[in-house]
């Protein structure tokens, strides 16, 4: 006669081989990370797992415990935030950086990305006590491998149309101020753009202020999906993650959400005559203010939802802000002023100075839809 614990385990069994597959292969540290902190005890499953032949298995039998969290539905964002959230577990699974950055080594197997590619993300201070996210969706102008630079030159690759020049940098400088962790995105909005609809014209973008991208066109639904698979969602899921995180340890408070963008000086050709832009949709809170704060400098130009509108443009905001009743609010920062060190330090410090005035007002801190 079988036992109910056997059934249950050759249940186990058959749950990790179909995630297994349907989700991603595990890699070396990674695979080791995930079966360490989820099975404490695994001998149930390895003929299941030695599919995996780089891991190396320790006698268990405790695969029912596993089940429970191991299944299709939930398997992508345990998995980010056991890297993101405990990176102290990670042997060679993670690289530090200044403050502490956290970049996830899981490859996710593909189209796309490769194990040479970067991560989808990087996490940074994540261990900034502030209740307070900042996310730049556009921080990077890296593109995958496999897409063989998009079929563009370095001279595209370094303009706007590839990135948010300086809002990285920013936004580091702003997470050590504020003392709050940062979710930076590790691809070229040329890729995907993350501040955008899955779907949408502008998601993958054929042709940027009048550069043809010869890699986006014509793609089909595998090629497209790949993208957001292994790139947009890690870098969403991931947000997600810190923005619960911060919640739960929040003592009660909701997080507050800032975004970080950069906008090119000329569009179309219109010089664009702010520094500083602030976007936002319905919700007040954080915008109002700390546009009344920038106008106290007679120095500034700054635009209420310009140059770039929030109500018309804001994936992330509207998602992960506006949806879940969060204060939330964008800042733009013209290039021109943030294009080297010395002038996202000078930046940092005009935008941080107004947030941090602003996010002193304890009342923010609480869900309230608009």
């Amino acid at each position: 006669m079988r036992s109910p614990s056997g059934d249950r385990h050759r249940w186990g069994a058959a749950t990790v081989r179909l995630a297994c597959r349907m989700i991603f292969r595990l890699k070396t540290a990674a695979g080791h990370l995930v079966l360490q902190r989820f099975i404490p005890d695994y001998e149930a499953i390895k003929a299941t797992v030695s599919m995996l032949p780089c891991l190396t298995l320790d006698p268990s039998s405790q695969a029912d415990k596993f089940c429970k969290i191991f299944t299709v539905g939930t398997i992508f964002p345990s998995i980010w935030w056991v890297l993101l959230h405990d990176p102290s577990n990670l042997n060679e699974g993670h690289t530090h950086h200044p403050m502490n950055d956290v970049t996830a080594n899981l490859v996710i197997p593909g189209a796309l990305l490769g194990a040479g590619d970067p991560p989808p993300f990087t996490l940074v201070n994540p261990d900034g006590q502030s209740p307070v996210v900042l996310v730049c969706d556009h921080a990077s102008n890296v593109i995958p491998t496999a897409l063989d630079q998009l079929g563009l030159g370095p001279e595209a690759l370094s303009r706007h149309i590839a990135w948010d020049i300086g809002a990285a940098r920013v936004a580091r400088l702003l997470a050590a101020r504020l003392d709050g962790p940062a979710v930076l995105a590790g691809y070229s909005r040329l890729v995907i753009d993350c501040n955008r609809s899955p779907g949408d014209p502008t998601s993958i973008a054929e042709v940027s202020d009048g550069t043809f991208i010869p890699g986006n066109r014509n793609l089909d639904d595998a090629a497209a999906e790949s993208r957001l698979n292994e790139v947009f969602w890690p870098y969403h899921h991931a947000i997600t993650q810190i923005l619960a995180h911060r919640w739960r340890h929040g003592h009660g408070r909701a997080p507050a959400l800032i975004a970080i963008h950069s906008f090119t000086p000329m569009l179309n050709g219109f010089r664009r005559p702010w520094q500083l832009g602030v976007l936002w949709n319905r919700d007040p809170r954080l915008a109002l203010p700390v546009l009344a704060r920038f106008r106290t400098d007679p120095e500034l130009c700054v635009g209420d939802n310009e140059p770039y509108s929030g109500r018309e443009v804001g994936f992330t905001m509207d998602t992960h802000g506006g949806a879940a009743g969060l204060p939330h609010v964008e800042i733009e920062i013209r290039q021109d002023l943030i294009a080297d060190d010395a002038g996202c330090e000078r930046w940092a410090t005009v935008v941080g100075d107004a947030l941090a005035a602003v996010l002193a007002d304890q009342t923010l801190y609480r869900v309230q839809h608009y």
